[in-house]
């Protein structure tokens, strides 16, 4: 008969559940908050099919739940706008950068910085040759 003060033994696949429920939970609260400091689409103000968009690239995990790396585009200014003539920060990233140093100074100074941290970091780890 086993003992009910026991811990309970949990199995590789269920921390991993629980983990990826703990991760999508985190996200969500972090998402609310993007959503409500900037009121919808920081470009067009639409509040249709809003996203949180990283400025810096979600694969840098450090930075991922960083609120001052995330805005709000409406699914146009995220993902589909026209490669050609909108400001989408996948399709057409170069106006999306050069449109938040515009009009977000702070927050494109943040991630500018970052950026360039994390840079000279992989340089350091790789050789780099200069002819």
């Amino acid at each position: 008969k086993k003992d009910s003060n026991e811990p309970k033994k949990i199995t590789k696949k269920e921390l991993a559940r629980l983990e990826k429920l703990e991760k999508k939970k985190k996200w969500e609260e972090c998402r609310q908050k993007v959503i409500s400091r900037d009121g919808g689409c920081i470009i067009c103000g639409s509040r249709q099919q809003m996203n949180v968009h990283h400025i810096i690239p979600r694969e840098n995990e450090e930075y991922f739940y960083d609120i001052n790396n995330l805005v709000t585009l409406c699914i146009k200014h995220h993902k589909f706008g026209s490669p050609k003539a909108d400001l989408s920060a996948h399709r057409n990233s170069f106006p999306f950068y050069l449109w938040l140093m515009i009009n977000r100074p702070e927050q494109f100074e943040y991630c500018k910085k970052i950026s360039e941290e994390l840079f000279l970091k992989n340089i350091k780890k790789e050789e780099v040759f200069i002819w």
